[in-house]
């Protein structure tokens, strides 16, 4: 399965999965004049499996990151053990809060107004993904580092933590909780529509699943051919579109 230039592949230890890999990389010289880069290739085995020199290629390396916890990145989300995942995690989220923290900066001093159109539209939006493709319980301590980085962010644009009670109630606002929660609403119901991330921890995973559960089965569709034309052997099963399960079935069988 290719999205962009990621190209995952689920296939069983052994000479079909040599077999499957050589055939890619052929095929891809030979069909679009493209190359694999062996150095950003890697596998990875779920846990209780052990791949041998003899069960793949011998230009495939097996995936870890820094520590040696086995895992690979694919798509912008990280599939290995709890260890490669939360680290992957970590990286990426010191990555983001540097990101928040120095473009607010940059531009809120430059103008408030755009400032702020980057806080609502873009800042607050990085982690977003991350949320949505990992479990809630390795993003969370995340998620509470990205609200700390937003509100910098706030002091950057704003001149003042809207969240932060104790310098609401100096700037004389006489309810600085009431302040601090409708900082948090959309725009129209009279927020900065900038709202906390670990508020959606849950949700965005949830509506992720929701999302993309209609994927994990295989669908039929229709062939495209000449009205009336029949169908030659196997023509629906080219056509269909195949579900996340059958993706994975040459894994478990």
């Amino acid at each position: 399965r290719a999205i962009s230039d990621d190209i995952s592949v689920c296939c069983p230890r052994g000479s079909k999965l040599i077999e499957t890999l050589n055939g890619i990389k052929a095929d891809m010289e030979a069909l679009c004049g493209l190359q694999l880069t062996p150095s950003k290739c890697a596998y990875y085995c779920p846990p209780g499996q052990r791949m041998t020199e003899q069960d793949k290629p011998e230009w495939l390396r097996p995936g870890k990151d820094e520590h040696g916890n086995p895992g690979v990145s694919i798509v912008g989300a990280p599939i290995g053990n709890a260890a490669f995942t939360r680290a992957w995690i970590s990286r990426e989220t010191t990555k983001i809060c540097q990101q928040i923290e120095q473009t607010a900066w940059l531009i809120g001093k430059e103008d408030s107004h755009a400032g702020h159109m980057v806080l609502k539209m873009s800042l607050q939006r990085r982690y977003n993904y991350i949320m949505a493709t990992n479990l809630p319980q390795f993003t969370r301590e995340g998620a509470k580092k990205v609200d700390e980085s937003l509100q910098k962010a706030m002091m950057s644009v704003y001149g003042v933590n809207l969240w932060d009670t104790s310098q609401t109630s100096r700037e004389g606002q006489s309810e600085p909780s009431f302040v601090a929660t409708r900082a948090a609403l959309p725009c129209k119901y009279g927020g900065t529509g900038v709202e906390r991330t670990t508020s959606i921890v849950d949700s965005a995973f949830v509506n992720s699943v929701t999302h993309c559960i209609s994927r994990f089965f295989t669908i039929p569709v229709a062939s495209s051919g000449v009205a009336g034309a029949a169908a030659g052997p196997g023509q629906a099963d080219r056509d269909a579109q195949v579900g996340l399960f059958d993706h994975l079935r040459p894994l478990f069988g």
